[in-house]
């Protein structure tokens, strides 16, 4: 399993890969630098391994998001603002740039299908990626992340 730690910018702190059979109880970056975190693993899984707390803060509450490339929203935003624009300025939408448009719309939807999914925490958004994800953890709720924020 991997795990990335960010700090309350959102900016990333200490990426490690963690081995689930064993997992340590604190760890630190690779250079030393920076403070160590300790990590509870006491509640984090359940029986069969799977992550059901934040081991970084304990929090209960985690959500499922796809890892998305951040290439794939760009384009797809370039292309709705190329398509906008040319609407909107009367412009003519030739065939062969439609046909480009529709195809980069293909490819986005592809990636974001198969893109792999992980596991963030609400309360400290450390990152759980090449973990399994257990069924009843759904994706981002505006609702949870409010309580999340307002009992930390």
């Amino acid at each position: 399993m991997r795990i990335d730690i960010h700090d309350r910018q959102g900016r990333p702190r200490l990426r490690i890969m963690v081995d689930p059979a064993n997992p340590p109880s604190v760890v630190q970056s690779i250079d030393g630098q920076g403070p160590a975190f300790a990590l509870d693993w006491n509640q984090a899984t359940d029986d069969v391994g799977q992550l059901r707390r934040c081991p970084v803060c304990g929090h209960a509450e985690l959500y499922a998001r796809r890892t998305m490339p951040q290439m794939t929203w760009f384009a797809a935003v370039v292309a709705l603002g190329i398509v906008v624009l040319l609407f909107t300025y009367g412009g003519h939408l030739s065939p062969p740039m439609l046909g480009l448009l529709l195809l980069l719309l293909v490819v986005d939807l592809v990636i974001w299908r198969w893109a792999p999914r992980m596991l963030a925490c609400y309360r400290c958004d450390a990152w759980f990626s090449q973990t399994p994800i257990p069924r009843n953890i759904g994706p981002w709720d505006a609702t949870r992340a409010l309580a999340s924020e307002t009992k930390s």
